[in-house]
């Protein structure tokens, strides 16, 4: 019984250490699986640049900043698996997320979707345990899981406008975003002692409410030259909810956390090299060439920033794309360089399919990690008018 108790103990422990590669939690927060940002792009660029990178239209990018997915257009579905850092005679952790996102002139909704551990959204699988119940001469097992359904809804006025109007508002420069992510958790890791026994009683609940802002201004002083600049400011828990486990007197606040970014981007426009009217449509929001600058300083709750992350990316016709970063965290003392690369494939910007890879600081049990993404979009809007003409 007590091996029973050590286990758990150190499953505990592994969740601390394993989430402060990514965010430095510590005990103050519960279900601390909710600061990993599941996409690989943004691991890729220093890990927490997310609040304002609006480049991609990768589903699992709307966890950063809820206001994301107005910015684009058609549907997303993002997937990603990891392989936990292993330790001697201990089973595996994986994490497993998959999100999707439907976007249409403006107005976008963030759903979960079906992930590798055959459960909705986001999840973090800590494999097996024994319980051991009065009276059951056979050994029963439970799975240990964290896991989080993300739904999501976000405006972007000044677009939406555009679409209705048909018109480009006085304001033809700036984009702006607010998103909202409702985010149901779900936490069965708890064991209850009863006498010399252990059961599992689980269905522990809360729910997390996410905002987040974005705003781009965009120039072109030169025909080959166009200039960006984006703020996003993202915060995690707004309402400060609690979730209180059954074997526990009090209740515990859920992970929470603000994250400021500011980016900044230079491009060659593609449309100056298109040569007929197909390739000028084809072209149309595409870049030759980019160079961007993301930078970001992450709180947790509201205090001081403790979390600061860079990264540089340069991509050759929003095809293939090099990433570099730097990660620092103050509270855990994880630090280093993240880098990795993207490769988009698509059919006349109608059809996307997008490979992404990352290696970043590791923590606690390793090194140096390792993370790969799978995203597929369609642009319904793009294959409607592919079919008309």
């Amino acid at each position: 019984m007590q091996s029973n108790h050590c286990k758990m103990i150190l499953i505990a422990l592994l969740l601390l250490m394993i989430s402060s590669a990514f965010a430095g939690i510590y005990h103050d927060y519960a279900c601390s699986f909710l600061s990993i940002d599941p996409s690989v792009t943004n691991r890729a660029l220093g890990l927490t640049t997310g609040a304002a990178n609006i480049w991609h239209s990768n589903a699992l990018m709307a966890y950063a900043n809820p206001a994301l997915p107005a910015l684009h257009e058609g549907m997303s579905l993002g997937s990603i698996f990891d392989n936990e850092p292993e330790q001697p005679n201990q089973e595996n952790i994986f994490y497993h997320g998959s999100l999707i996102t439907l976007a249409h002139s403006g107005i976008a909704l963030t759903l979960p979707s079906l992930n590798t551990n055959v459960k909705a959204g986001l999840t973090m699988d800590y494999g097996q345990e024994q319980s051991y119940q009065p009276l059951e001469l056979n050994q029963n097992f439970f799975s240990l899981y964290e896991s989080s359904a993300v739904y999501g809804f976000s405006i972007s006025p000044l677009r939406l406008y555009r679409s209705f109007t048909g018109q480009d508002s006085q304001f033809k420069n700036l984009e702006v975003s607010l998103g909202c992510n409702y985010v149901d958790v779900y936490s069965k890791i708890g064991n209850t002692q009863m006498g010399n026994y252990y059961y599992h009683d689980g269905n522990d609940r809360s729910r997390s409410i996410d905002t987040g802002i974005l705003a781009k201004y965009a120039v072109q002083p030169i025909e080959l030259l166009k200039l960006q600049g984006v703020v996003g400011l993202a915060h995690f828990n707004v309402f400060k909810n609690k979730i209180h486990y059954f074997n526990e007197v009090r209740e515990d606040l859920l992970y929470s956390h603000r994250n400021l970014g500011l980016a900044l981007a230079a491009s060659i426009p593609a449309r100056t090299i298109a040569t007929n009217e197909e390739d000028s449509w084809y072209f149309k929001d595409k870049d030759f060439l980019a160079l961007r600058f993301l930078s970001s300083s992450l709180n947790y709750y509201y205090n001081t920033a403790n979390v600061t992350g860079n990264g540089l990316e340069f991509s050759f016709l929003d095809t293939v794309y090099f990433r570099r970063g730097h990660y620092k965290n103050i509270l855990s003392k994880v630090q280093g360089d993240t880098y990795g690369f993207g490769i988009n494939l698509d059919y006349k910007n109608i059809i996307v399919y997008s490979f992404e890879y990352a290696n970043f600081p590791g923590g606690e049990f390793k090194e140096r990690r390792e993370s790969y993404e799978n995203n597929l979009t369609i642009n319904f809007t793009g294959l409607y008018l592919k079919l008309k003409h």
